[in-house]
């Protein structure tokens, strides 16, 4: 089991930029009316992926909105990430602290033990850096993710 913050900072993500994986977990509720994906799209850490929480889910309970997603759906989403077992994921929304966590416990309990929150989210890091607009850059990997099952969180 490797060790790594489960908090980090906007500085600590700005010099580790090239080591890590950035996702942005942003959500809001339906009655905010506030379009997640477009806002990425607008704003959001240099090479980050945006990663939809209404998407990574379990499809076959709709009654049950965001419930953990099957496994093999999870690794699938995370391929299209260019994520692998082996690297430092950092999450991270816009509204400083929420949805990543909620990100950050699916990592856990899908075993993958290298994943972090920005403090503070977008907002902490929009303080120091500057964003990037438009969509992610295409992700590459070479080896399939595969999530497993944890005893305990």
């Amino acid at each position: 089991m490797s060790t790594v913050d489960k908090l980090v900072s906007a500085s600590w993500v700005h010099d580790n930029l090239n080591k890590v994986k950035v996702l942005d977990s942003s959500w809001y509720l339906p009655f905010m009316k506030r379009n997640t994906k477009e806002e990425f799209l607008n704003a959001h850490i240099p090479g980050a992926q945006f990663f939809d929480i209404d998407a990574i889910k379990d499809l076959s309970k709709p009654d049950l909105p965001h419930m953990l997603p099957p496994r093999t759906s999870f690794g699938l989403s995370m391929d299209r990430f260019g994520i692998s077992n082996d690297d430092h994921v950092v999450v991270y929304d816009t509204a400083g602290v929420g949805p990543a966590c909620r990100v950050f416990w699916t990592f856990r309990a899908m075993g993958h033990d290298k994943v972090s929150v920005l403090n503070g989210g977008l907002p902490a890091w929009a303080l120091k850096y500057e964003t990037e607009s438009g969509e992610p850059h295409e992700a590459r990997v070479e080896k399939k993710y595969e999530a497993h099952n944890v005893d305990s969180l």
